[in-house]
């Protein structure tokens, strides 16, 4: 097996320079340090582009981080909008949702954190929940050892998620607003 521990993007951002941010970061850091000479573990920092307000995973990073979900056996995360991600290249993924999360924003239990891209997940069932620390491992394996378990499940998502115009959203994009574009020329020339 192969592990590769991803930090989110967030670990980079200016709040992680000082104060209680950067004591999270070197928390993280630290624990993280413990695996650094483990030959099969991968200790990754995402390569994203800041644009003054939100951290975008670059286009090279994006390209990695395809390939890893589409050679991955499974896809661990807490509350990561990835899990689509690793859903739509039919990849058993699991949430962790024990713990806390707090940061400037929020003091909440993880388990209380609902957002969109979460009960999007949630509806279809697409996911494995871990709601306790010792569910963990029964739950990987189960994963493992049955990876087509979910499958009508991840589908369903992707269904929901993408459900026109798979690998050629762009041209369908771009046909849709050459119509456009030509609808408003029409107007124009009619006044």
């Amino acid at each position: 097996i192969h592990i590769v521990f991803r930090l989110y993007p967030q670990y980079l951002s200016p709040v992680t320079q000082s104060g209680s941010g950067k004591a999270k970061k070197e928390e993280l850091e630290a624990l993280l340090d413990q695996y650094r000479d483990v030959s099969d573990i991968s200790i990754l920092y995402p390569e994203v582009e800041f644009d003054g307000k939100n951290f975008m995973p670059s286009a090279a990073d994006h390209a990695f981080m395809t390939q890893c979900l589409y050679q991955c056996d499974i896809s661990i995360s807490q509350v990561s909008s990835q899990m689509i991600e690793a859903c739509i290249f039919d990849k058993p993924a699991i949430n962790i949702e024990f713990g806390r999360r707090v940061t400037e924003k929020y003091d909440l239990e993880i388990a209380d954190y609902k957002t969109e891209h979460l009960l999007r997940l949630y509806r279809t069932n697409a996911i494995y929940r871990v709601q306790k620390p010792d569910e963990l491992e029964e739950i990987v394996g189960r994963a493992l050892e049955n990876p087509a378990e979910k499958q009508i499940e991840r589908q369903a998502l992707v269904n929901q998620e993408a459900p026109v115009h798979r690998g050629d959203a762009a041209k369908a994009t771009a046909d849709m607003l050459e119509k456009i574009a030509h609808t408003i020329d029409l107007k124009a020339h009619s006044v």
